[in-house]
């Protein structure tokens, strides 16, 4: 009888926790090219930025270097951990350095269609489009 019991305290705090793993808050799963970073273009480059919610992380490259990092969320409230790159000697490490310190100022994002927009408090201060769309489009 104890074991019987012991099996079903196990059985009801297992389900207890995976219940509550399936309703911590989820962004969502996707890759996109960074178009703007602090207001300026820079679609012309290959900075990208891949969201994987099952390893609640986040990497992509500066079309140098590679990077990534883990993320945390409440509701809309994101928060990155420490970015760990690649140390590559870049031509235009100003936009990679750029990049890096307005995505440790991430608060908040906003996913609309095919644009995901990160914030800083209220304001924008990365934007991208989905591979996908990009694709779609030059169809």
């Amino acid at each position: 009888m104890k074991i019987v019991c012991t099996l079903v305290l196990f059985i009801a705090g297992f389900m207890m926790g995976h219940a509550q793993l399936s309703q911590a808050p989820m962004i969502f799963t996707g890759d996109f090219m960074i178009t703007s970073v602090a207001g300026e273009d820079v679609s012309e480059t290959a900075l990208s930025l891949t969201i994987d919610n099952k390893k609640r992380s986040i990497s992509g490259t500066t079309g140098c270097n590679n990077y990534m990092t883990d993320y945390a969320l409440r509701g809309t409230a994101l928060q990155f951990s420490y970015v760990a790159n690649t140390k590559r000697a870049c031509p235009h490490d100003d936009i990679e350095q750029l990049y890096y310190d307005n995505l440790s100022e991430v608060t908040s994002f906003l996913k609309k269609g095919d644009t995901i927009t990160l914030y800083r408090d209220s304001d924008a201060i990365i934007t991208g489009i989905s591979k996908k769309a990009l694709i779609d489009n030059n169809k």
